[in-house]
């Protein structure tokens, strides 16, 4: 066994296999012996040689066992996005599930990349707690909500270290820091059932099906090797996910939604199919039954019900929070279709990118948000427009500059031809 980081830095970068020593001692000395620079070079150099599935699996487990683990004798489910534009999935979905009385425990990461983070979202509510300690989520009184909170000092405290220079190193889209993160959080919280909803296009991380299943099967393996449930469902990313993009303006969406006001077809139809298979699953019952209970929950507002339950449960005044504008922008942008023809998105990357530009995400980890920055889109892809039609509204902190303007504008594009609309879930791999 090598126990000098720089020596186990050049294994890697080397090509050679890990021992589960080597990787234990890497995890464990994550802020000690381990300066910030050797993560970083240990990450690259996992992201571009790989780990096979012995380093990935003891990878996984020492991020898990580095802090506490909570093991209790329920069937609580969770669920996890590998990150998109518009992905408010989460925010809707612990409220309805908490309707249907499914348990759903949720610890949730910040924006990564170019993708958005659903704790920063959550967050532009004014008096939202993210962070609890394990002492806390246990507690019967807080408990018996369902909660989406942020990474706790002691639960899986090396992923939230390594998450975060991930985010600011070049190292996000590898397939095995992916899996061992996901995994990490979900193994830890100690749900039984957990879905993944791994998106694929020009949004997400993976660009097509084929690469997103390499992920598929990593989350799948370390899920049968820790005793889990594990459904994939790979989702199209190649437009954004409902109308909204940014933090206060998903939640204004989110709660339009829980309300039955306005629901994005393509949104209702990915949280139906969610919903309904975790009741199918609780339950042990048919999927037409829980989708019934879904459409139910939505037209009884159930789920915006027990949304207001769970904001108070974690901090939020209520009575405050019906009062208050959840989104005040200071400064809005119309853009407007330059000639007739059929809308397509280009390049949801670029997109997410010129949303950090606005202030909606981070360049750094240091970096401050502005909750209001988003854009709303009133077109989808395949939507036959109008010379003149308005096609979205760019909202931000100060005046976008003509730069900011062509950027954006270069995110889509206006055809002649006919453009087919993409279905939401592209493949399942059940339970």
């Amino acid at each position: 066994m090598i126990n000098n980081i720089s020596e186990i830095i050049n294994k890697k970068a080397n090509k050679k296999e890990l021992t589960d020593q080597e990787i234990y001692y890497f995890v464990n000395n994550l802020k000690k012996d381990v300066k910030k620079y050797q993560v970083s070079s240990m990450l690259m150099a996992i992201k571009i040689n790989g780990l096979n599935d012995r380093e990935l699996i003891s990878y996984h487990n020492a991020i898990v066992n580095s802090g506490n683990i909570i093991n209790l004798d329920d069937n609580r489910f969770d669920k996890h996005s590998t990150g998109g534009l518009g992905d408010k999935v989460s925010i809707i979905l612990a409220p309805i599930l908490e309707a249907m009385g499914i348990k759903f425990w949720k610890l949730s990461g910040r924006g990564l990349g170019f993708t958005g983070g659903t704790v920063d979202k959550l967050e532009s509510i004014k008096k939202f707690k993210i962070n609890y300690n394990l002492e806390t989520i246990l507690k019967k009184d807080f408990s018996k909500h369902n909660f989406i909170i942020g990474q706790s000092k002691n639960i899986v405290p090396a992923d939230k270290y390594i998450y975060s220079i991930r985010d600011t190193s070049g190292s996000v889209d590898s397939t095995e820091l992916i899996a061992a993160s996901v995994m990490s959080k979900k193994i830890a919280m100690g749900a039984k059932n957990i879905l993944i909803d791994l998106k694929v296009g020009s949004g997400a991380f993976f660009k097509n099906l084929r690469d997103a299943e390499k992920l598929g099967e990593k989350l799948k393996l370390i899920g049968k090797n820790n005793n889990r449930n594990i459904y994939v469902l790979y989702t199209n990313m190649n437009e954004p996910l409902g109308k909204s993009i940014g933090n206060s303006i998903e939640i204004k969406e989110a709660i339009n939604f829980l309300k039955n006001e306005y629901k994005d077809p393509k949104l209702e139809e990915l949280l139906r199919k969610i919903a309904s298979e975790f009741y199918a699953k609780k339950y042990q019952t048919s999927i037409t039954e829980g989708i019934e209970k879904f459409n139910e929950i939505l037209k009884e507002h159930k789920g915006y019900k027990t949304f207001l339950k769970i904001l108070e449960n974690q901090n939020v005044k209520i009575k405050d929070f019906k009062d208050s504008k959840i989104f005040t922008p200071k400064h809005n942008k119309r853009i407007t279709a330059h000639q007739n023809g059929y809308f397509k998105f280009k390049n949801l990357e670029d997109l997410g990118y010129f949303l950090i530009d606005i202030k909606a995400g981070r360049k750094i980890d240091k970096d401050h948000i502005y909750n209001h920055s988003g854009v709303d889109f009133f077109v989808k892809n395949g939507d036959f427009i109008n010379k003149g039609d308005l096609l979205a509204k760019i909202y931000s902190k100060e005046k976008l500059t003509d730069q900011q303007i062509e950027w954006f504008n270069e995110t889509f594009t206006i055809v002649k031809e006919k453009v087919e609309d993409e279905k939401i879930i592209l493949k399942e791999q059940r339970w």
